[in-house]
């Protein structure tokens, strides 16, 4: 084959642990560089013919130049494997029994990246490969690496899905249910004229529109639509924020006062009023988008609809006789419904919840971390 053991090159460093297989009588046995070095140029070792597969090897090691942890090796190697066990305690390579690092000389971090010092200054980038293990995997982890001759800095990927909680108006975020790397102190949520503007870690993708899941009050309530507002980019989004429309179908309810006058109860933005004269109301509200589309619900007397547009309705109360009420009173209530209209609601006053996803957000290497969750490195720089 014109390939010979003494052929493998010199700079091949042992403490890699190359095994090269030879086989003899259909079995296969392995042997050290150490081992084929001291049997180099006889072609065997203890009577054992060296392989094809062994050849291979060693020609593919002599093509490189070997791979070595020492100045002048051709080819140096990086290896290692990061941890980070609590918040902000700081991302360290294992040095154990069972981990040992090579060619990297330390470690550090900021809110943007973490920066790995090579211990030497290599001559050209060949690569570096950062992958996540199977904890930070299911966690949904991404690893991307800027490499240089002299150092490297790994950037931290994570899908930014979440429900936030609020505890009052003032919109300040008391709890965060997701990845444990986003914390409240990276959310702000504030409502004006029924938008929810949400700010939140950078996504990579402004493209990506956020998914709103529904915006939820306490206890066992439904949730009520999120909107994005211009898909959640563009307008008032970009990659840290984007508005919702607060909204649902608009509901109302119109009840008597006193004399003649009545109040529309609501928790809708816009102009709601309601008026009573010679046995007739009329109700006014903010457009809906068909006219048809109207639910009525009276609480004492019989409302008899009368006229309806997309902006209001009028009708008459009708006793229990079937007369017109004419002087209204305290049974003069009704609720109505315009399920055509998706309007927005007024800030809400007590706890509520919002759940959202963006695709993916930058994650603050600070806030990563895992008591079992590593990133593993191998990457191979020209000496």
């Amino acid at each position: 084959m014109g390939m010979k053991i003494g052929d493998l090159p010199a700079v091949a460093e042992a403490e890699l642990a190359h095994r090269i297989p030879a086989s003899k009588d259909g079995a296969t046995s392995f042997l050290t560089v150490e081992q084929i070095r001291a049997k180099a140029g006889t072609g065997s070792v203890g009577g054992d013919a060296i392989s094809a597969d062994s050849l291979e090897q060693a020609a593919l090691l002599k093509k490189i130049g070997g791979l070595g942890t020492k100045q002048g090796s051709g080819e140096r190697v990086l290896l290692g494997v990061l941890r980070q066990n609590s918040e902000g305690s700081g991302w360290a390579f294992l040095d154990d029994t069972d981990h040992a690092r090579i060619g990297f000389a330390s470690v550090s971090q900021d809110a943007n990246g973490i920066t790995l010092s090579h211990g030497f200054t290599g001559t050209k980038v060949r690569s570096l490969l950062a992958v996540p293990d199977e904890t930070f995997a299911v966690r949904g982890l991404a690893v991307g690496a800027s490499v240089g001759l002299s150092s490297s800095v790994l950037w931290l990927g994570l899908p930014l899905s979440v429900a936030l909680r609020m505890e009052t108006s003032a919109d300040v975020v008391t709890e965060v249910i997701g990845d444990p790397a986003w914390t409240v102190d990276q959310f702000a949520v504030a409502h004006s004229a029924g938008t929810m503007t949400i700010t939140h870690p950078a996504v990579y993708d402004i493209g990506v529109a956020p998914i709103v899941n529904g915006i939820r009050q306490s206890g066992s309530s439904p949730p009520i639509p999120g909107i994005p507002v211009s898909g959640g980019f563009g307008g008032v989004g970009n990659e840290t924020k984007f508005g919702v429309e607060y909204v649902a179908p608009m509901t109302a309810r119109a009840r008597w006062t006193s004399g003649t006058a009545f109040t529309v109860d609501t928790d809708f933005e816009g102009t709601f009023s309601a008026t009573f004269s010679a046995g007739t109301l009329t109700v006014a509200h903010p457009a809906a988008t068909m006219a048809d589309d109207l639910i009525l619900s009276s609480e004492g007397y019989r409302f008899q609809m009368l006229t309806k547009t997309t902006t209001g309705f009028t009708g008459q109360f009708l006793n229990a006789a079937g007369s017109v009420v004419t002087t209204p009173d305290s049974s003069c209530t009704l609720t109505f419904l315009r399920a055509a209209s998706l309007a927005k609601r007024k800030t809400r006053t007590d706890r509520h919840w919002v759940s959202f996803s963006r695709g993916y957000a930058k994650a603050n290497p600070n806030k990563v971390w895992s008591t079992t969750g590593n990133i593993w490195l191998f990457g191979v720089l020209a000496d």
